[in-house]
């Protein structure tokens, strides 16, 4: 038979103000990639992106020093909401790479033979077709 887990002790004051801290920085990092994001600057985004893999990083980190000890519902709530942030932005990164890799497959002839790699189309109606447009 094995022991019951212990319930998890009350979190001490210094360690909540540490999490306090950790938390926003996530958010702030959220806040800086939604702001890049919604701007169109990809610079921005890759180090709104950085920024966050980086809060997160520390997040984690922190989460190594309080094992067995209770976050306070507020923060587990924030931590919750934010998880749901990073979701979206995934969600909204795998939308954004499978349109363009639609958008590659009309436009260009896919190689497969070659690691999928895309090539000019071959002449035919549809070059003829694009031709006529320029």
């Amino acid at each position: 038979m094995t022991a019951p887990i212990p319930a998890p002790r009350a979190m001490p004051d210094a360690a909540q103000a540490a999490w306090q801290g950790q938390v926003e920085q996530i958010e702030q990092a959220l806040a800086r990639l939604d702001d890049a994001v919604a701007s169109g600057d990809t610079q921005a985004v890759l180090e709104g992106a950085q920024a966050l893999q980086q809060a997160l990083s520390q997040g984690v980190q922190a989460t190594r020093h309080t094992v067995g000890l209770a976050l306070p519902s507020a923060l587990l709530q924030r931590l919750h909401w934010a998880q749901q942030r990073v979701s979206s932005h995934q969600n909204a990164v795998t939308r954004g790479r499978v349109a363009a890799e639609r958008a590659l497959s009309v436009l260009l002839v896919r190689d497969d033979a070659n690691d999928g790699t895309y090539q000019a189309p071959s002449p035919g109606l549809g070059s003829r077709v694009a031709s006529a447009y320029r």
